[in-house]
């Protein structure tokens, strides 16, 4: 537990020092795309080498044998690493993953984590569905422990739902969609319902309709597509070819100029004195 305090402390000072620097030097947007992305890439490495390190009774990924009443600490320290690959990677699922890949390809090739960063949006939704996983079992285990008194996965909600935003013709959409209402299920018995945390459970509602929504249009409309009606006939026409029509509700891609910074989040959580 020490020596993850540590990497977050490390990972923190990193991506402050990266944005400081850049905010206080001229240089050209090339370089600091090549600043951003190495140190994106040692961080990931940093959590890869603690993860590592844990003896196998603490080996993270195992939560299908898992018993989170006899292993605590695994659950612990399982839920802070999923919670560190969010918040590295959860802005990369705004860009135009196409570009993120180039933009790896060109600055990252030959690094030991140059794979990992360029597939740093996969990376952000698996852990995002182990931390949801995670803590139904620790839910439904039916007894008090910290991670059942002190977090919630707020955070899987969010890449859940901006996921299933970017990629909502994914035949897997639907099962992320009850991920994502999982997570979201436990958030509220976590902060239940008094008068600071009804905004909360409004955005949690409006967020969780607004999904459930897009699924259902997008069904419709493929649907349509698929099987459109003949105008003189109520007999479905079958589609000539077999090309995958453009998604009309798929979100326009963020360029990359429009973020300063990958995920410098550490800076907000933990404040520079």
């Amino acid at each position: 537990m020490t020596h993850l305090a540590n990497v977050l402390r490390e990972m923190q000072h990193r991506s402050w020092h990266t944005w400081r620097k850049e905010s206080l030097e001229t240089t050209t947007d090339e370089k600091n795309r090549a600043s951003k992305i190495r140190a994106a890439g040692e961080m990931d490495t940093l959590l890869c080498k603690w993860r590592a390190s844990l003896p196998p009774e603490h080996q993270i990924g195992t939560s299908s044998a898992a018993d989170v009443q006899l292993a605590p600490q695994w659950a612990f320290l399982s839920f802070y690493y999923y919670q560190a690959i969010i918040v590295l990677y959860r802005n990369a699922l705004l860009l135009d993953w196409n570009e993120l890949k180039r933009e790896a390809d060109q600055y990252a090739s030959g690094e030991i984590w140059y794979l990992r960063l360029r597939n740093g949006p996969q990376l952000c939704l698996e852990a995002a569905k182990e931390m949801t996983n995670l803590q139904v079992m620790v839910t439904e285990a039916g007894e008090p422990t910290f991670l059942h008194l002190a977090t919630s996965p707020l955070a899987a909600a969010y890449v859940l739902a901006i996921h299933i935003r970017r990629q909502l013709s994914s035949i897997l959409s639907r099962t992320h969609s009850e991920l994502m209402k999982a997570a979201m299920a436990i958030s509220r018995q976590r902060y239940p319902p008094g008068a600071a945390e009804c905004l909360l459970h409004r955005h949690l509602d409006t967020l969780e309709q607004h999904i459930v929504q897009l699924l259902a249009d997008t069904a419709s409309r493929s649907s349509i597509e698929l099987y459109p009606q003949s105008a003189e006939s109520n007999i479905p026409l079958l589609p000539l070819t077999s090309a995958a029509p453009s998604n009309p509700l798929e979100p326009p891609l963020a360029p990359w100029e429009s973020f300063e910074w990958m995920s410098w989040d550490w800076n907000e959580i933990f404040p520079q004195t």
